[in-house]
């Protein structure tokens, strides 16, 4: 008896716990909020997906840097301005005409569009094109052209440290291995000797100059730190310092992709003993020239995946200009951002004159925007079924793809949350949707900026938020 008193007054027990946590959830962000991280400045707004209601706000309307959380902007304005469907197209093109016993009298034209998924294998695929054509010899030129995307090709706010990395890699016209090329580092084992680089398949293409020192590890985190330098002859020049005991693949960016690609062409073309009587040179496709194959890319709604799940700026930023080209005839990071800030016209409430929005994939330190209008962009995303249909199912998934793969792997939280993360230094982003254990789908913005150290606690921080909206 004595048995049976207690089990129901355990029984009873965890009612009332399980009742005071669903009315105190609430507290429980507030405390966690104002305990942990006190010097990073945070913002959070969660409302019900289904209902609009707001049921918690922190910062709500104070701008923050977005970071990557900036990609769910512009998926939006892609799908709205270019559509799912949307392909980049590649021509290969010859003066009409013009061929002859195997010499072609006339030029060959490369007609790049931008696409992000465009490989050295695609382009060499397509130039063999000329030797199935029975072209032996060109009297004339090959000729890029490039002229779908102006310059600037760095958006302005991208830092001078970061555009030497494959992650702040130019976008022009010309994207080719998403204009990057690897290089791995193998560190000596004796401090103080020189690392060892084994270049990748591609850096044939560039010119690799390199004296890097193996240093101690906490030489290399706090005295010195690798160097890397681009010229517009593309010589990647690497020195500086590297640590013992730390090898691995590195990714750096092509300061001059249309040279680039030059470079590729002419090697092809060597290759396949075709004879080139002129020179690789860029111009513009006149409307008379003769297609003789388009390389078509893969649809935009795959695309998406590459911008929101894996987190591509090249992609990201690629579409941005697509769009301003589209819009506007100008592919300029400054038309692409004026098409993504004009869906407020069309699509939304947002009050774009109180934020800021520089380039497409947040790497920008001038992007601003607030967890409001974030918040309210994913409302749009939720409830219109077009944007809803092709956006959420390309983002990340707690435990189990993109960005979100290792994180929020427990049982309990495996494949609770679909959001796009942000990071860069001093700030960490999350902002998604997410389903709680007793079934409403939660709409949620983490921001937290000037975080002084590295941005993994800030991570953990968003994940226990998002833990305690899961149990409610």
């Amino acid at each position: 008896m004595k048995g049976c008193i207690r089990r129901l007054a355990l029984f009873s027990l965890f009612i009332l716990s399980s009742s005071l946590f669903a009315q105190n959830w609430q507290a429980q962000l507030t405390q966690l909020l104002n305990n942990e991280l006190p010097s990073v400045e945070k913002g959070l707004v969660v409302v019900n997906a289904k209902t609009g209601k707001l049921l918690y706000e922190k910062n709500a309307n104070k701008a923050f840097t977005p970071a990557s959380g900036l990609k769910l902007f512009t998926s939006m304005a892609a799908v709205y301005y270019l559509g799912p469907s949307y392909r980049f197209n590649t021509t290969l093109s010859v003066s009409p005409n013009k061929i002859k016993n195997g010499v072609l009298y006339g030029n060959v034209y490369l007609k790049f569009t931008g696409d992000p998924s465009l490989k050295i294998t695609d382009l060499e695929r397509m130039l063999m094109t000329l030797k199935s054509k029975g072209i032996k010899q060109i009297n004339g030129n090959v000729i890029i052209d490039n002229k779908r995307f102006r310059a600037p090709f760095y958006a302005p706010g991208w830092t001078q440290d970061s555009v030497p990395w494959a992650f702040s890699a130019p976008i022009t016209a010309v994207i080719l291995n998403q204009n990057k090329v690897r290089i791995k580092l193998l560190p000596s084992k004796t401090i103080g000797q020189r690392v060892k680089v084994e270049p990748g398949k591609y850096v044939k293409y560039i010119n690799l100059a390199h004296y890097i020192n193996t240093v101690s590890y906490q030489h290399g985190l706090h005295n010195c730190s690798l160097v890397i330098n681009t010229n517009d002859k593309n010589k990647l020049t690497l020195g500086g310092c590297w640590p013992v005991g730390v090898p691995g693949w590195q990714a750096f960016s092509i300061k001059h992709p249309t040279l680039f690609a030059e470079r590729v062409v002419r090697h092809f073309l060597i290759k396949e003993k075709i004879k080139l009587n002129g020179g690789v040179i860029t111009g513009i496709q006149p409307k008379v020239a003769k297609a003789i194959l388009t390389r078509r890319s893969k649809k935009l709604k795959v695309f998406l995946k590459k911008v929101l799940k894996d987190s591509s700026n090249v992609y990201t930023e690629s579409i941005l200009k697509t769009m301003g080209y589209r819009r506007t005839r100008r592919g300029t990071f400054l038309e692409g951002s004026n098409a993504v800030k004009a869906i407020d016209g069309y699509l939304t409430d947002i009050d774009f004159d109180k934020a800021r929005i520089v380039d497409g994939s947040g790497q920008s330190r001038y992007d601003l925007i607030t967890p409001h209008q974030m918040t309210r962009l994913l409302q749009v995303i939720y409830t219109n079924k077009k944007l809803n249909k092709y956006i959420i199912p390309a983002l990340p998934i707690s435990g189990v793809d993109g960005t979100l793969e290792y994180r929020m792997t427990s049982e309990d939280m495996r494949n609770k949350v679909k959001a796009k993360t942000g990071s860069m230094t001093g700030v960490s982003t999350l902002s998604g949707y997410l389903k709680t254990n007793n079934g409403k789908t939660l709409i949620f913005t983490m921001m937290m900026n000037h975080i002084a150290g590295k941005v993994k606690p800030a991570r953990h921080l968003q994940d226990e938020l998002c833990e305690v909206l899961v149990r409610q």
